[in-house]
């Protein structure tokens, strides 16, 4: 696989790529024309398959209207297409799983998708990528799905991890609340036996001193 870029079908803005630094002249060229194969085959009402050769490269694309989404793979020529075809299903599958709800919420909102606004998808293209590029996996396809079986998970893992360090973080908010709440408490309980044992320890020395007091007006002006 040489690139592979993924685009939103109904504005053909690419929204994850893989990261190339190909300095290839052809490969330049071929990449500049993707827009055009976008264009070209985002016209139906079905999911449209296929490849185009261009030199020395070929072009595959996978466009579905329904999740608004195409798949655009660069190979050399000659490359198996099966591999191809099964490496942009399992792209396909995987986004519109992950970013689905994110892309509907945007359209529900109004808003644009941002260009590559979804570039964190480039770390599952990359490890898919190498799995399908390893020539031992062109002899076996099975060897390709336990492959992919590990990385999907280790994706999940990740995410779950994610959403596990949210609720994590939750609790320790509600922990700290509760603490602070507490603290309050305290303080104020504090302050209560404070007060309580200054009255208990100087009561008696007042009722002393008041009684003093009397005496020595008693004794000086009665």
């Amino acid at each position: 696989m040489e690139t592979t870029t993924i685009f939103q079908y109904s504005t053909g803005t690419p929204l994850a790529a893989s990261s190339d630094d190909s300095t290839d002249f052809g490969l330049i060229e071929v990449k500049k024309k993707l827009r055009g194969v976008i264009s070209a085959v985002t016209n139906g009402d079905q999911a449209v398959e296929g490849s185009l050769d261009d030199g020395e490269y070929t072009v595959h694309y996978f466009a579905d209207r329904e999740s608004d989404i195409v798949v655009v793979v660069v190979t050399k020529v000659g490359f198996p297409g099966q591999l191809v075809s099964s490496y942009i299903a399992e792209l396909h599958g995987e986004f519109t799983h992950v970013y689905s709800p994110e892309m509907t919420a945007c359209i529900s909102r109004g808003e644009m998708l941002r260009p590559y606004q979804f570039m964190s998808f480039e770390t599952f293209i990359s490890k898919t990528k190498r799995v399908y590029a390893d020539t031992r996996a062109k002899d076996g396809l099975g060897d390709v799905a336990n492959q992919l079986r590990d990385v999907k998970n280790i994706m999940h893992k990740n995410i779950s991890d994610l959403l596990n360090r949210g609720e994590e973080l939750n609790e320790l908010q509600n922990l700290s609340n509760t603490l602070r709440s507490q603290s309050l408490k305290y303080k104020k309980y504090a302050g209560k036996i404070n007060w309580d044992l200054f009255v208990k320890k100087w009561t008696p020395v007042a009722i002393i001193s008041f009684f003093i007091l009397l005496l020595i007006i008693y004794r000086w002006f009665i």
